[in-house]
């Protein structure tokens, strides 16, 4: 510790800052996002001098800059997420319906069957459209 460490001033851990790094005066302003803190901007100096009103509004836009990048980085990496998983999605999609090339829809199986029916029983059939395939025959 420094020979002028008081702890009634000045807390152990800065006190070994100010030992380690001489440093004399320190500007801390906090990265707020929706009232949370989130990290600290530093700035510090070797003299004790005050930090202007100027100086200390300075360090605040710059951290509330910061604030906007961080979250923009956030963003993106959800926006980048969601894209690996869309392009996973179709791939699976493509992969699939190569798969099932060739095999006639679900629709047209229907319609075929009514007009198997007809042809069979002679009676109109409703299919899966809705309509009568037997009377449109």
């Amino acid at each position: 510790m420094c020979a002028t460490f008081n702890p009634t001033k000045i807390s152990p851990k800065a006190a070994n800052c100010r030992c380690v790094w001489a440093t004399r005066s320190i500007l801390s302003v906090p990265l707020l996002r929706e009232g949370e803190s989130i990290g600290t901007i530093v700035l510090r100096r070797t003299e004790v001098q005050p930090f202007s009103d100027k100086q200390t509004a300075l360090l605040q836009t710059f951290a509330d800059q910061a604030v906007i990048a961080i979250g923009n980085v956030r963003l993106f990496e959800e926006v980048q997420a969601k894209t690996r998983d869309l392009t996973e999605v179709a791939a699976t999609t493509n992969r699939n319906r190569r798969r099932t090339q060739g095999h006639q829809p679900l629709g047209v199986r229907s319609s075929n069957g009514a007009r198997h029916a007809r042809r069979v029983g002679g009676a109109p059939v409703r299919g899966g459209y809705g309509g009568d395939y037997a009377s449109k025959r």
